[in-house]
């Protein structure tokens, strides 16, 4: 018999979910909100039976604002040591409007973790623009004692009603120092190979709660930021719950869909998720 354990935490005004991926599959230990669902080999570091609900508000407090909707399922199959998502995604910001379908899989060989995920979109600008393709990402996750690494791809378009967007998406890697008490990590991201990203964090605490602080900076050689975070979190059994402050000092629009986030100072983060537990 499964009985399915809910988490609901309310902020005041900003409410914002996540999934709990990661450049290296630190789970709780690694916060920074650039960070979250990049590397689809976290789900087999992580991942495990159950609903996963996404909810995403980033606003500059003067009325504009990204949102985003994300609802989905995991599921673990230990015969064949494999972990599945299946999601929906809606994602809002002015005019335009993202709908996207998409599968992630993942699973490990070794000492070594690996996935790849798909996402089916259709993006509508306007009632008479809109734009719709597949993107593809893969990523691998290795580990030598405490120290991992990380390599990915993410939403790379391959096939595109826009023949601008076809190549577009990002690459990273990543490196970390993890223990069960603390975690030291930094890594890169290049944004259509025009915005360089760097950042490094930190993560204290003990089971069940954890403290993080992160630090980015971003640049296309002509404009730059950087950006500041710090979160807690709270893991017990079959249960999540992590909450994160962000602000961009000096937010840029560099005119790319995936830096988004840059262009807006405010961020706050809530990420829960409802996994079914057998007793």
């Amino acid at each position: 018999m499964k009985k399915v354990s809910v988490i609901l935490l309310i902020l005041s005004s900003v409410v914002f979910s996540q999934h709990i991926f990661s450049p290296l599959g630190m789970n709780l230990l690694e916060l920074g909100w650039r960070y979250f669902n990049w590397n689809p080999a976290a789900l087999r570091a992580i991942g495990s039976d159950g609903f996963t609900l996404n909810f995403e508000y980033v606003t500059d407090s003067r009325g504009e604002d990204i949102t985003l909707f994300r609802a989905g399922y995991q599921s673990v199959e230990p015969e064949n040591g494999l972990n599945g998502e299946l999601t929906v995604e809606k994602t809002s910001q002015a005019s335009e409007n993202e709908y996207s379908l998409n599968y992630t899989l993942a699973g490990m060989n070794g000492d070594y973790f690996w996935g790849f995920e798909s996402s089916v979109y259709n993006l509508t600008k306007s009632s008479t623009m809109s734009e719709w393709g597949l993107r593809i990402g893969v990523g691998i996750i290795g580990n030598r004692g405490n120290l991992k690494g990380a390599v990915t791809l993410k939403d790379i378009t391959i096939v595109s009603s826009n023949i601008s967007s076809i190549a577009t998406g990002q690459i990273g890697a990543a490196i970390g120092w993890i223990s069960d008490q603390y975690a030291l990590h930094m890594g890169f991201i290049v944004t259509d190979f025009k915005l360089f990203e760097a950042y490094t964090g930190v993560a204290l605490g003990v089971s069940p709660a954890f403290f993080s602080l992160s630090f980015g900076y971003a640049t296309n050689f002509s404009k730059s930021t950087y950006h500041l975070g710090m979160g807690v979190a709270w893991q017990g059994k079959g249960a999540l719950v992590a909450a994160n402050f962000d602000f961009v000092p000096n937010p840029v629009d560099f005119s790319l869909k995936n830096a988004r986030d840059l262009s807006l100072p405010y961020r706050f983060t809530i990420a829960f998720k409802l996994p079914q537990m057998g007793e």
